[in-house]
């Protein structure tokens, strides 16, 4: 469904965990990092799950988006991991869209990815058949945008000037209401489904239309009323949104408990995030707390709830039937004292082509034994001006090392370029005085 917002200065953009945070919360020590890690539970029928948690094994992931049937991830270097169901082509069309940008957001429906590159330029891939890709590229030509939220059968996306633009189906309402809604008004986050639009303007105001069977319009814009909102999310028939003070609003459809059972567990805390699925919901709170409620028939609640036991969790997204969330956890920098090789160096590969054997090091500490949660930075140093990179078209990549001191936890790939010469991987591990080590490549 829709994907999470977090407010960043006074634009809303998907979730995004930086490494950073503020106050008591800080990191103060310089012998420690934080890295984002990906969270799953729920239904797996189609991988979504199980999937997306290989993919981002060993990667710092800073956002997250759930699908119908799958799951998206994006790393500190600005790659979509993805896993499951493709049954439009969004996810191999996105992924082909994308490939060599930088993506700095995302968000996913059951038909339809949105990606959002560091230039402010939207890629859409999947169902076209009313305009909710196509038409959106159309409408934001020329326009730096810096939020996207597809529905089912409409899309949505807010300028760097806060102007809301909508295309697609206008079933409900869903298009010309929200645009009605938010005329002459600087809107700075928005979340859509499929049924029912919602934006936030820079006031704090909150603008919903589309289908309201459930309540799912008139009740969160009455819960909103007089209260200055910050996030929000649209569930499949209900509406999650949170104020300036932390309190949780919620309306609409709530046969599995997806509305009261959340209020609920949000009593008496102070939320930063929430994300609605198509019958639950999820929720952070300032201390890292996870909370979630409904339908738990694929464990989508109960499973991401043991996922994110005794972890700090900073960002949700909810799909159809799963759950995914980000934690951060503390890495260590002193123990380690020498990097070694493991896989891949003095390999060669033709020009754009893959390199065969992906790389992986080895962190030790001072008597030798592996290393786990270590920070391990690779970085491309090409002389002869190849044009290789790391997947994605990033020539730096950072990965944590795994239970038995290896990084990344799956063999890192690296892409030739169009030039024939030899160039180096360099691997160190940030914040210590760890012996590098380094892969030597080359391009035929």
């Amino acid at each position: 469904m829709s994907v999470v917002n977090e407010l960043i200065g006074r634009q809303k953009v998907a979730p995004r965990f930086t490494g950073k945070t503020k106050g008591s919360q800080g990191v103060t020590s310089t012998s420690s990092h934080l890295t984002g890690v990906l969270l799953a539970g729920g239904d797996d029928r189609r991988r979504q799950v199980s999937g997306i948690k290989e993919a981002a094994k060993g990667r710092t992931v800073v956002a997250v988006a759930g699908g119908e049937a799958n799951s998206l991830a994006l790393t500190d270097q600005g790659q979509i991991l993805d896993a499951g169901r493709d049954n439009t082509g969004q996810v191999a069309g996105i992924r082909k869209d994308v490939d060599g940008k930088r993506v700095v957001a995302l968000a996913a429906s059951e038909t339809v990815i949105l990606a959002l590159t560091d230039q402010g330029q939207i890629f859409g891939a999947g169902s076209d058949g009313v305009g909710q890709v196509s038409g959106l590229k159309k409408e934001t030509k020329g326009k730096k945008v810096v939020a996207v939220a597809p529905g089912d059968y409409h899309s949505l996306a807010v300028t760097d000037q806060g102007e809301l633009l909508a295309v697609g189906n206008d079933e409900y309402g869903r298009v010309s209401g929200i645009k009605k809604a938010a005329k002459g008004k600087r809107v700075v986050a928005i979340a859509a489904t499929f049924g029912h639009s919602l934006a936030v303007t820079d006031q704090g105001e909150l603008l919903a239309a589309g289908l309201d069977k459930d309540g799912q319009v008139s009740g969160i814009k009455e819960a909103a009323k007089g209260k200055k909102v910050v996030a929000v999310s649209a569930g499949g028939f209900h509406s999650l949104a949170v104020t300036d003070q932390g309190e949780l609003l919620a309306a609409g459809g709530d046969g599995n408990g997806q509305v009261s059972g959340i209020k609920e567990a949000a009593k008496g805390k102070r939320v930063l995030a929430v994300a609605g699925g198509t019958a639950h919901s999820l929720a952070v709170t300032d201390r890292g707390e996870l909370l979630a409620a409904g339908n738990d028939g694929f464990g989508q609640v109960s499973g991401i709830n043991k996922e994110a036991a005794g972890k700090k969790v900073v960002a949700v997204a909810a799909g159809d039937l799963h759950s995914l969330a980000i934690a951060v956890v503390t890495v260590s920098h002193a123990a380690v004292h020498q990097l070694s090789s493991t896989v891949g160096d003095h390999f060669e590969a033709d020009r754009n082509a893959t390199f065969g054997q992906g790389l992986t090091v080895l962190a030790r500490d001072v008597k030798g034994h592996p290393v786990p949660n270590a920070l391990v930075r690779f970085a491309i140093h090409d002389p002869d001006r190849t044009g290789s990179t790391f997947t994605g078209g990033a020539t730096t990549h950072d990965a944590v090392t795994n239970a038995d001191g290896v990084a990344p936890a799956s063999p890192l790939t690296v892409t030739a370029g169009a030039a024939t010469g030899g160039f180096t991987v360099h691997v160190t591990a940030p914040g210590t005085e760890a012996n590098p080590c380094d892969f030597h490549l080359s391009v035929k």
